[in-house]
């Protein structure tokens, strides 16, 4: 085929003139400074809602082609969810026009507008293929090679591997059993900007922190915006656990605090996941924050997942309107109380097992038990990994969530997918192993 001549080329479509939002763009990465509305999506979206169009500019098959005509679920409690019609439709055809299955985007806004958002607030919101895909692109648009992001002491080990492949410098702020400590936020900020580092955001688990367990005392919010606030941070809000509180009297369907509720000043991304809260396999969530942000992060979407499968989002709108608000607080309900039973299962096999070897503080939400094995005389947990082996127990050591790999005497335990009778051999093998290591570490110290 031949080339078009150089006056046929498309060109770029030009920006509309914006110096206020150009002002706010100086806070995304050049990649996110750079990123351009899809051509085709900013073509076509003059003609959303314009009556009598004859459409014939669409590269997707004819829905007749499509082979699935209507699906069925059975759900545990034995009702039935039928999807058919064009939700199956639109289920199986592309959603690039509106960024994801506009239904299920209008579910995310109304249920974010009452529990998170400030009213009054300008925000925009945005469907994602899973919080491993959002924080990764959310890194893209907003962080340059070079640049620094704070996260707690501890945290998801997944978005530091991005981080570091990105070039990112990171640095850990101290937390404790309340949470990140605003303090050693502060402190750490000063000492980054002294030593000429350009600090671009705080990455934060707030609720149930993976791995410590931790979830952030609410008086700390307010401290840790402002800081963030005064340090030209913005706050990357990943709060997948908030629908896990553990505690017997806790709202549904999650708590009441978070920072992008109290965001007047456009400093807060929050994401948010169906993952714990429904299943991992819809590989779905949605994020909210400043719509300049948010445009850049469907732009990087725009040439890749498309904010998730459409499939998937179909599926999902269909079974949350089949619960409505009422059914979705009793399947959270049950989910918390089985949560709740495993965590007593592990704490007393912890109790009965590892009192003077290790010591660990109760989860208030998600699905970790934190070790702090140093009566054990441990200083490295990552160097028990043989021994874990040989021991016929798998625990995840401190090193991997550590956004400098510090060596730390700290341990994660899971109580969310073994079974009661491995919760229980599994904590009295570890605790064999430590005995082990704490007699041969006194015995290499006398020699």
């Amino acid at each position: 085929c031949c080339a078009p001549s150089p006056s046929l080329r498309p060109r770029p479509l030009p920006r509309p003139l914006d110096p206020d939002m150009d002002d706010k763009r100086a806070d995304l990465s050049a990649i996110g400074r750079a990123a351009a509305p899809n051509q085709i999506k900013a073509l076509i979206s003059p003609f959303f809602g314009v009556a009598d169009v004859t459409v014939m500019a669409q590269g997707a098959p004819p829905p007749e082609v499509f082979p699935i005509k209507a699906v069925t679920l059975e759900l545990k409690d034995g009702s039935v969810v039928r999807m058919d019609g064009d939700a199956v439709t639109d289920g199986q055809q592309y959603q690039y026009a509106r960024s994801g299955y506009t239904p299920l985007l209008e579910w995310c806004r109304d249920f974010t507008a009452k529990h998170h958002r400030c009213k009054g607030s300008d925000w925009s919101l945005a469907l994602h293929a899973g919080s491993t895909d959002a924080i990764a692109k959310l890194a893209e648009v907003l962080v340059d090679p070079g640049d620094m992001v704070l996260t707690e002491a501890f945290t998801w080990s997944t978005p530091l591997d991005g981080l570091r492949t990105r070039g990112i410098r990171l640095r850990g702020v101290d937390v404790d059993a309340d949470g990140l400590v605003p303090s050693s936020l502060e402190y750490e900020c000063v000492v980054a900007e002294a030593q000429g580092f350009r600090i671009k955001a705080l990455y934060i688990v707030p609720n149930g922190s993976n791995p410590c367990g931790t979830t952030l005392a609410p008086e700390r919010y307010a401290q840790i915006y402002r800081i963030c606030k005064a340090h030209g941070l913005t706050i990357l809000e990943d709060d997948p656990y908030w629908w896990l509180a553990l505690g017997e009297s806790e709202p549904l369907p999650g708590p009441t605090t978070s920072f992008a509720s109290m965001d007047v000043d456009q400093i807060v991304v929050r994401i948010d996941s169906f993952a714990k809260a429904v299943a991992p396999g819809f590989r779905l969530g949605w994020l909210t924050g400043p719509p300049h942000i948010v445009n850049a992060f469907n732009s990087a979407c725009s040439t890749s997942t498309h904010n998730g499968s459409a499939f998937s989002m179909a599926v999902l709108h269909q079974l949350l309107e089949h619960w409505g608000k009422a059914g979705l607080d009793a399947h959270l309900e049950r989910t918390r109380a089985e949560y709740r039973r495993r965590l007593q299962v592990v704490l007393a096999a912890a109790n009965d097992q590892l009192k003077g070897l290790a010591t660990w503080t109760p989860p208030k939400a998600g699905m970790f038990l934190w070790l702090d094995l140093t009566p054990s005389r441990v200083k490295d947990s990552a160097a028990l990994m043989a021994k874990l082996r040989e021991h016929r127990v798998l625990t995840i050591p401190s090193a991997v969530f550590s956004p400098t790999a510090e060596v730390s005497p700290f341990m994660r335990i899971s109580f969310s997918m073994a079974t009661d009778e491995h919760m229980t051999k599994g904590v009295a093998r570890l605790a064999a192993l430590l005995q082990e290591h704490r007699a041969n570490t006194a015995a290499d110290q006398l020699a």
